[in-house]
């Protein structure tokens, strides 16, 4: 692949990031410590529950969110970029943004650690280079996948183009 573009280091020490299941650990822990019920599980909707605070964390394609848009003052944009959420099993010393040209486009990795032996890579490109590189035939059999299946062609070519990010793994 050809090479890559020149790296920023994010100087923001200390740098602090917490894998999602540690930190949803840590809430409800304190949560239960204040008397707060939890029923794990179960679907609500938010005017079913007759509380002071609800806190919905749906995600990105919330039904609250969309149930609650004019009161909320809610709306939604779609970008025209696309992303791969990857995760490695070791700890990048900190945060970088750092591009990748290769012979179909450039791709960017914005990555950090999260953990002791953790660090998140989201990597972002256009639909061009996204289609030239082939993500969209990926992206098209993974629908067909069993769950929990990963786009192991597409992340094969992004561990080539990101190796010197990578330390090996």
């Amino acid at each position: 692949m050809p090479g890559a573009g020149p790296v920023l280091i994010v100087a923001r020490e200390p740098h602090f990031g917490i894998g999602r299941a540690t930190l949803l650990g840590v809430l409800a822990e304190r949560a239960r410590e204040l008397g707060v019920v939890f029923e794990l599980g179960r679907t609500f909707e938010a005017d079913e529950i007759d509380a002071d605070i609800v806190v919905a964390a749906d995600g990105a394609n919330s039904a609250t969110r969309t149930k609650l848009a004019s009161e909320f003052g809610a709306h939604v944009e779609f970008g025209r970029e696309l992303y791969l959420w990857c995760g490695a099993d070791f700890r990048l010393d900190h945060p970088i943004f750092a591009p990748a040209d290769t012979e179909h486009g450039t791709f960017v990795a914005h990555a950090y650690p999260y953990g002791e032996d953790r660090s998140t890579f989201l990597i972002e490109t256009d639909e061009g280079t996204w289609r030239r590189a082939g993500f969209d035939v990926t992206t098209a059999a993974l629908a067909a996948a069993p769950p929990g299946a990963s786009d192991d062609l597409s992340i094969g070519y992004l561990t080539d183009a990101f190796a010197e990010h990578l330390d090996g793994h």
